[in-house]
């Protein structure tokens, strides 16, 4: 996709549930110029995940996202556009999730291992990546947005659960 449709996905954060189906909950809290703070949250039967990200949009080429505090960590993620040609796009995306500020579950099964804190920053590079990749070209060819699907053999969206659900 041209890279100004590539980096216009990611100015309304209401629209990352297209990118990953973690961000079920969208919420933005505060604007102001280029910069929104937003709220997300994907709620489970036995877990929950929770978090309040900045994003800051340097058009045409740069994206600055800030996990400031998650269930999963805080972070700081960089995503660069560089046109290719007219009609593509080439996408970098750096940048690092610290496991160890994570809720104790997440610093249990991750954060001790180092091999599975790099794992899981690869895992969110390729989910963002792959998910922005299918926005644009979703957008670029006129179609309306529709969820970023993985080859899991689950079907059907994942349910999000109320609060009363969670407690049973």
């Amino acid at each position: 996709a041209p890279r100004d449709v590539a980096f216009k996905v990611l100015e309304k954060p209401e629209n990352f549930y297209y990118i990953a189906t973690l961000f079920k909950e969208n919420k933005v809290l505060q604007e102001h110029d280029q910069s929104k703070a937003y709220s997300w949250a994907s709620r489970h039967k036995w877990f929950s995940f929770v978090g309040t990200n900045t994003i800051s949009l340097y058009p045409p080429r740069r994206v600055d996202v800030s996990i400031v505090k998650s269930t999963i960590g805080a972070g700081e993620f960089k995503l660069l556009f560089y046109e290719e040609s007219k009609t593509s796009t080439i996408l970098v995306l750096s940048g690092l999730l610290d496991v160890k500020s994570s809720e104790w579950l997440i610093r249990y099964l991750v954060g001790v291992n180092p091999s599975m804190r790099l794992a899981m920053n690869v895992a969110i590079g390729i989910v963002v990546t792959k998910g922005v990749k299918a926005m644009a070209e979703q957008a670029a060819a006129g179609k309306p947005l529709a969820k970023h699907l993985t080859s899991g053999r689950r079907k059907g969206d994942l349910k999000p659960l109320s609060k009363g659900e969670i407690k049973k």
